[in-house]
């Protein structure tokens, strides 16, 4: 099938839908760098339409492939039991501390942030449930750096 060819403000509009974060991930990624996923893959009936499409990393535009949202949640939810079958290193690092398993719940960054960069409304159940990288994820919503959660874009916050 043959792929539309976007124009280069369709192409800037997908990237800014997320302020130029990865809508799986959350990971900041350049213009230049910025991959675009179909949602749902035209492999599998997906359209080739704008609404159809999201910002995306090179690794999860990767991992994702041909999945659906929830093939893709599916096989990353079973990441960690891949390496504890196949890794002996892996093995070895979660005993001596070094890595640790934190959850196979996987929630991805446009689930947390709206279309326009914000932060979803959440009951305060919900957010209590939230991981640290859910957290991470949604600090990015609001212009905070992960790295610097006390600024918002250069200036201090607290």
């Amino acid at each position: 099938m043959k792929r539309k060819k976007l124009k280069k403000e369709e192409r800037e509009n997908i990237y800014n839908k997320y302020n130029g974060r990865c809508a799986y991930c959350g990971s900041k990624i350049e213009y230049k760098d910025m991959q675009i996923d179909h949602v749902v893959p035209l492999r599998i009936g997906g359209k080739d339409e704008i609404s159809n499409m999201l910002p995306s990393c090179r690794s999860c535009n990767h991992y994702k492939a041909t999945l659906d949202i929830e093939g893709f949640r599916k096989y990353l939810s079973k990441i960690h039991d891949r390496l504890t079958r196949d890794s002996v290193a892996y093995r070895v690092a979660e005993r001596f501390g070094i890595v640790e398993h934190k959850t196979d719940k996987v929630k991805f960054y446009f689930e947390i942030c709206n279309d326009d960069g914000k932060i979803k409304t959440w009951k305060i159940n919900d957010v209590q449930k939230l991981t640290p990288v859910e957290i991470t994820k949604m600090s990015h919503c609001v212009g905070l750096d992960y790295k610097k959660p006390y600024e918002r874009q250069g200036k201090k916050i607290l």
